[in-house]
Parts: structure tokens; C-alpha cells; sequence
């Protein structure tokens, strides 16, 4: 299937990822990302946007496995269900795309 496809497309590090000492984001003890705050930002974004980015594999697996509940609707469903499908499908593979890489 295309999300099949779009599975073995994926680049990142594999995770789980998690958030160490409030604003790294680690896998096996490499750094994913560092959420420093700054003149613009607090302890407590810095935070929120560590918890965000660590969530990132989790929220791609679970987009991918809604698209292929939305597919398995559309295709078994009539017009209308069908239809009622097409945006949410549209962006969520533009949007698994995306972060993949994936050039139209």
C-alpha cells in the first residue's frame, strides 16, 4: 500500500524518543534536539516544545495508521463516505510526505 511505501521512506532516527534534564530530546543517549530558551522564550516553552519534538515518532506512526483506517473507509464505503475522506487523506499523506522528504 502507499503507506507501506511511505513507512520505508522514513529517514529519521528511530526512536522511542524522550525528553532529558527538561529540554534535550534523546534516543540512546544521543541528542536529538536541544530546546534552549531564550530572550523570546521560558523555561516552560523550551519544555513544551522538547515534549512536542519527542512525541514527533509517535504522532507520524499514528498519522499513518489513521490514513490507512481512512483508506480501508473510502475504499469500502460509498460516494459519500468516500468523499467525506478525501481531505483528511490528502493532507495527512501530504503531511507524512513531507516529513519524509517525499517529492511530489
Amino acid at each position: 500500500t502507499d503507506n507501506d511505501e511511505r513507512n520505508n521512506k522514513m529517514k529519521h532516527t528511530p526512536g522511542p524518543w524522550i525528553v532529558q534534564g527538561d529540554t534535550y530530546v534523546t534516543v540512546n543517549s544521543l541528542i536529538i534536539a536541544h530546546c534552549k530558551q531564550d530572550g523570546h522564550s521560558s523555561l516552560d516553552e523550551a519544555m513544551a516544545n522538547a515534549r512536542l519534538i519527542a512525541s514527533a515518532p509517535d504522532l507520524l506512526a499514528t498519522l499513518i495508521e489513521v490514513t490507512d483506517v481512512l483508506e480501508r473507509l473510502r475504499r469500502g464505503h460509498g460516494v459519500e463516505v468516500a468523499t467525506a475522506c478525501y481531505p483528511a487523506l490528502n493532507n495527512a499523506r501530504a503531511l507524512i510526505d513531507k516529513i519524509n522528504q517525499v517529492q511530489s
